[in-house]
């Protein structure tokens, strides 16, 4: 659960073994503590404790899928947004590029070359989305 809250491997020993020893000390020397202790014990047993325990083994056990979900869900977004701007910028460039009066033939054989360009990005950013979309939802069912 500690790689769940981002604490360091430190950190979890250290409240690990500072909870163990008041837990300790508390059941050695106080009276009130045990008292405690041994009546809350029963209540474990019953059917509101089973459905107690349950509910925070399911907490468990569904913590992991979901935090995998929020770091794949991320990875997209950023893959997506990536791929959006690479084509926005071609786009500026191309537009920038036909608005701008026919000088000369480097404007005649610099356009095909963008859009040609333009076309090759928007090809591999199509297949790396599907391909990263494949992996994501289609091989980890």
């Amino acid at each position: 659960m500690a790689h769940l809250l981002k604490a360091s491997p430190a950190s979890s020993l250290t409240s690990g073994i500072l909870l163990a020893l008041l837990l300790g000390m508390g059941l050695a020397f106080s009276r009130t503590v045990r008292i405690y202790t041994l009546l809350s014990l029963p209540s474990a047993f019953t059917s509101k404790g089973r459905y107690a325990l349950s509910l925070l083994v399911m907490v468990f056990i569904l913590a992991g899928p979901v935090k995998n979900f929020e770091k794949n869900e991320l990875a997209l977004s950023a893959a997506l947004t990536c791929g959006q701007d690479m084509i926005g910028n071609i786009t500026k460039a191309a537009l920038k590029q036909a608005a701008s009066p026919a000088v000369g033939e480097a404007n005649v054989l610099f356009l095909p070359r963008v859009f040609t360009w333009y076309s090759v990005v928007f090809q591999r950013s199509t297949k790396s989305v599907t391909r990263f979309i494949a992996v994501v939802f289609i091989q980890q069912c």
